[in-house]
């Protein structure tokens, strides 16, 4: 399921934006959670505690906190790169401010059906949304699109798949599902792996998953998984992780 978030101070214009999305997604064939934010500092307020979004489309001219700083909030405080940020504007004159921020887009309003769509197909795109991770369940075959997939756990020859909605259980070895896995996946541990674009927090030593579930990081992938953290988190450096 694709998560999306709007934060526009218009109501008119955050439910032009609900439907044309929900349309979008019907015709990409995607699942879609929407949420409506009208307040820049109530957006930040749900990021800290906990929510995640794999998209957002952010008003650059909010009536108290705009969207210039809820979008450092998002890549400087919470050192977050995974949550993809579409600038919204009536006005073209924000590059330079924008820049250090690292939007996915900038889209000037008015916005229409057909903006909207071709922001979604852009983010499908790159971060392969529309990709499967085919396994056996039994007797049956099945798929689950990855970015619906939180973390992989292994225990002997069961790997147990922790989604946004369900755990589901297929017989297979964690390393032959880590060939088959995109590069935002990473593995922690022998018994790990954990999708990079679900991690709400983490130390040297563990990570905290969306759904509050804490893994370890074994030493034996401490450094690549520190490596591949600050690499995707340039402006991070090495305080991003906490000794």
């Amino acid at each position: 399921m694709l998560r999306i978030a709007v934060i526009d101070d218009d109501k008119v214009i955050g439910d032009e934006f609900e439907q044309y999305i929900k349309i979008s997604c019907d015709k990409l064939q995607i699942k879609v959670d929407i949420d409506v934010y009208y307040v820049g500092e109530r957006f930040c307020d749900v990021l800290k505690n906990g929510e995640i979004y794999n998209l957002i489309f952010l008003d650059i001219e909010l009536y108290t906190l705009n969207g210039v700083h809820v979008g450092r909030y998002i890549r400087e405080d919470m050192k977050n790169n995974q949550m993809q940020i579409v600038f919204i504007s009536a006005k073209q004159e924000y590059a330079m401010q924008l820049f250090q921020i690292r939007p996915m887009d900038f889209i000037i309003k008015p916005i229409s059906e057909n903006i909207i769509y071709n922001c979604i197909k852009k983010y499908i795109d790159i971060f392969s949304c529309n990709d499967y991770f085919h396994f056996k369940s039994g007797k049956l075959n099945q798929r689950i699109p990855y970015i619906s997939i939180i973390f992989f756990e292994s225990s002997n020859r069961i790997v147990r798949i922790h989604t946004t909605d369900s755990v589901i259980e297929c017989y297979a070895k964690l390393s032959d599902v880590e060939k088959k896995l995109p590069n935002f996946f990473n593995r922690i541990h022998n018994s790990f792996i954990i999708n990079t674009n679900y991690i709400l927090q983490h130390s040297i030593d563990d990570v905290v998953m969306t759904d509050n579930t804490t893994l370890s990081i074994s030493r034996k992938y401490k450094s690549k998984f520190k490596k591949y953290m600050m690499n995707i988190n340039c402006s991070g450096g090495e305080d991003f992780f906490d000794e």
